[in-house]
């Protein structure tokens, strides 16, 4: 819908320009700009940490279940041959 324009005001003046307000925005600008540069530093950083110790943890995985197997297998032929040695070979001739 279209509206009417509102009349504005007869004598509207300006309000004056105050040198102090626009000093603490800039201010406030900048600060918001380190603010941001900081937080994104520091997500940067969190996601290298993150991978690195994602990567460490992989490794010791794969060391773990590679060990593991490593033990399986030593058991497992280790009772294999403990299994064979108890059994008694008798021929008759």
């Amino acid at each position: 819908m279209n509206r009417l324009p509102e009349p504005r005001p007869a004598h509207a003046e300006l309000a004056p320009y105050d040198l102090v307000r626009h000093a603490l925005e800039a201010r406030i600008e900048i600060a918001k700009e380190r603010l941001f540069a900081d937080l994104d530093e520091a997500q940067k950083q969190l996601r290298q940490v993150a991978s690195t110790t994602a990567r460490g943890l992989a490794r010791r995985a794969v060391r773990a279940a590679l060990i593991g197997g490593a033990v399986m297998l030593g058991l497992v032929a280790a009772l294999v041959l403990r299994r064979q040695q108890k059994r008694l070979r008798i021929v008759w001739k």
